[in-house]
Order: C-alpha cells, then sequence, then structure tokens
C-alpha cells in the first residue's frame, strides 16, 4: 500500500503516515477487522510487553520479582496510555524486552542460538523504532564486556559474532 502509494494513510491511524513503524501489522489487522483490530494488535503487543517484563524478573530473582516489576510497568502512565491507543513505542519496548530474555536464557545455558535470536529481536525493534539503536548498542557491549564467564575473551568475541549475525536482519532497512 504504501510503496505504490494507492494508499498513503489510514484516517484514523495516525502513524500510518510514517516509514516503518510496524505497518505491516496494522496493515493485515486493519484488513481482517478494521481499526478495532489494528487497535487490538498494539494491545496484545502491550500486554506481551508486561509479560516479558516479568520474564526477566523472573530469570533475574523468582516469582515475586516478575509480579513487583510486571505491576510497576504495567501501571505507568506512559504504558496505560500507549495501551490505549495506536502509538508505535511498544513495538521496540517488546522487541527489546523479548531480546534481553533470550540473551538471559543465553547466560544460563550458553547456547548461541539464544545470542542470534537477541541480535534478529533488536533489529526488528531498530526498524519499528531508530532509537532503539541505542540499546543495541548497550547490548553488544554488555555481551562482548560481560560475557557468562569472567577472562574468556575468546568466548565474549564469539558471542557479539553471534549477537551480530542475528543484527544482519538491519541491511534491508538501512
Amino acid at each position: 500500500i504504501w510503496q505504490t502509494g494507492s494508499e498513503s494513510g489510514f484516517p484514523h491511524l495516525w502513524v500510518s503516515s510514517f516509514p516503518i513503524q510496524a505497518h505491516l501489522t496494522y496493515a493485515v489487522a486493519y484488513g481482517f477487522g478494521g481499526m478495532t483490530a489494528a487497535k487490538l494488535v498494539h494491545t496484545f503487543v502491550g500486554i506481551s510487553s508486561i509479560f516479558g517484563i516479568a520474564g526477566i524478573g523472573w530469570l533475574c530473582s523468582g516469582r515475586l520479582a516478575a509480579v513487583v516489576s510486571a505491576a510497576i510497568f504495567g501501571t505507568m502512565p506512559v504504558v496505560l496510555w500507549e495501551l490505549g491507543h495506536a502509538y508505535v513505542d511498544l513495538f521496540p519496548v517488546l522487541f527489546t524486552v523479548a531480546a534481553v530474555l533470550c540473551i538471559l536464557l543465553w547466560q544460563r545455558d550458553g547456547m548461541l542460538v539464544w545470542l542470534t535470536f537477541a541480535g534478529a529481536l533488536a533489529g526488528f525493534g531498530f526498524a519499528a523504532k531508530m532509537t532503539t539503536g541505542l540499546m543495541v548498542l548497550a547490548l553488544a557491549a554488555a555481551i562482548v564486556l560481560v560475557g557468562r564467564r569472567p577472562l574468556r575473551w575468546r568466548e565474549r568475541i564469539l558471542a557479539g559474532v553471534a549477537f551480530g549475525l542475528g543484527l544482519l536482519v538491519i541491511v534491508p532497512w538501512l
């Protein structure tokens, strides 16, 4: 729709006039169920982000941390406002949270495939909103500088390469 110019945007979904930002998801949902379906997709993304925050809390400190972190994040005024609007900022949040979850799983079991997934999710977050690039740099630096164990530089470099391979999903958007 946007490449051919047949529809410049959806009148009730103001973010549809901007490039890249989750338009495919909105367009498919809009095609299936109109404006309500597009907003429900975004609400689903927001609720998934809340569960992702709970997952980070669970992996770091257990059940209580999961409940507290989800409650704090889910009741923040900006999150509550974005849940009710089709605003694009929850898409990069979801991708960032999922990338962090993959990195935490990599730290637990050492499988490099988790870092490749994390890199891909970080790349999708960058495509959704370019300010996520700062988060991508922070995650890459943390993987290389911290790693899984101290004084294992070869393992850290390999981990950085695995994360970088996942980031290749950015190339089409560049």
